[in-house]
């Protein structure tokens, strides 16, 4: 069955009432509303696919063959949705898919990259070989070369993010109408003039040949429905938000958004922000600041999470969320102390 642009704004106008709509990439809805679950890009072929086996196999076998001591190339498909509301109006709708691979090599001690989107033999090839001769071009200025640690290979490994319903199959007339009931039920509160709320969500497949003979698929969800509700005062003197920091990102399918009870808390979080507005300003001082676990995570991401990540402690990335404290690693690891004696940090990436 087919659906037109005419039809798709039918539905959306019986769920919404009231809107306009904006999309990303010229009939993109339209052609998901025909078929949810394909991709939107049908020349790509699916991460998983047995065919990319051979595929990976043959980037291997031509980065040895010019010369790398070892060589890996992941293959990754993302699809990722946008659907943003505004009170009673549908803002936008988007939805992107993409496909790309890349290559890396050791050679010389150094390390070298390439990539491409192109899922072809002799590109695959091609870009190998390109990645091997920026890895000997880069140990010019190498100052001391790449040794790597022994591992034990996974020949055929999988892991999926435990979901329960794939956002992606959900109608998104259905969740452009949960959207604005949820806005609805804040615009109820007196005080509560503006409401945006919207969904997020990605699918991410991955997988990763290595010459060590490794060759494993993951596939990643991530969803992240939000809401930020805006009170002002009745003289429109001041105004006040508050936003849904309580409901974070989380590796999940839909159920997340179902279980977040977008509809149920959006009045109290419009209650909050008019709460807000009668607050007593903070007087300048010093304070014991306790966080609430609703903003706790963040501060840890920022503050531990980032500093903490392998490329940045070795200096090769300094963008906006800065450097690290722990760096470099093999001056730090197993003697560095942070924090209090209180404070315990664990990391999980089973």
């Amino acid at each position: 069955m087919t659906h037109s642009r005419r039809d798709f704004l039918k539905t959306v106008s019986a769920v919404a009432a009231t809107g306009a709509m904006g999309t990303r990439g010229g009939g993109a809805v339209e052609r998901l509303l025909q078929n949810p679950l394909n991709s939107l890009n049908p020349q790509a072929p699916s991460v998983g696919d047995p065919a990319l086996r051979e595929l990976t196999q043959t980037a291997l076998d031509a980065a040895r063959s010019a010369g790398a001591t070892y060589a890996d190339i992941r293959i990754s498909a993302r699809r990722a949705q946008n659907i943003n509301t505004r009170e009673r109006r549908l803002q936008n709708v988007s939805d992107s898919d993409t496909f790309g691979f890349g290559v890396r090599t050791l050679a010389n001690g150094a390390w070298g990259f390439a990539g491409s989107n192109v899922p072809t033999k002799d590109e695959v090839a091609r870009v190998a070989r390109n990645a091997v001769a920026m890895a000997k071009a880069n140990s010019t200025v190498q100052l001391r070369p790449v040794l790597l640690a022994a591992v034990t290979p996974t020949p055929n490994g999988e892991w999926k993010s435990p979901i329960q319903v794939d956002p992606f199959t959900v109608p998104i007339a259905e969740k452009v109408g949960l959207l604005l009931a949820a806005n609805e039920a804040a615009l109820k509160v007196p005080g509560a003039r503006f409401v945006n709320s919207g969904m997020f969500f990605l699918r991410e497949e991955k997988t990763l040949a290595t010459s060590d003979g490794t060759f494993v698929v993951q596939t990643i969800y991530r969803t992240f429905p939000n809401m930020t509700v805006t009170a002002v005062s009745p003289d429109s003197s001041d105004f006040q938000i508050r936003q849904s920091n309580d409901v974070a990102p989380m590796g999940l399918g839909y159920e997340h958004v179902t279980n977040s009870n977008l509809v149920g808390n959006a009045t109290r979080w419009a209650a909050e922000a008019v709460q807000k507005l009668n607050a007593n300003p903070v007087q300048v001082g010093r304070y014991d600041l306790v966080l609430h676990p609703t903003h706790l995570w963040l501060t840890i991401h920022e503050s531990v999470a980032h500093p903490t990540e392998l490329d940045r402690a070795e200096g090769f990335e300094a963008n906006y969320a800065g450097t690290s404290f722990v760096a470099p690693p093999h001056k730090t690891l197993g003697k560095l102390k942070f924090g209090s004696d209180l404070m315990n940090i664990r990391g999980d990436r089973s």
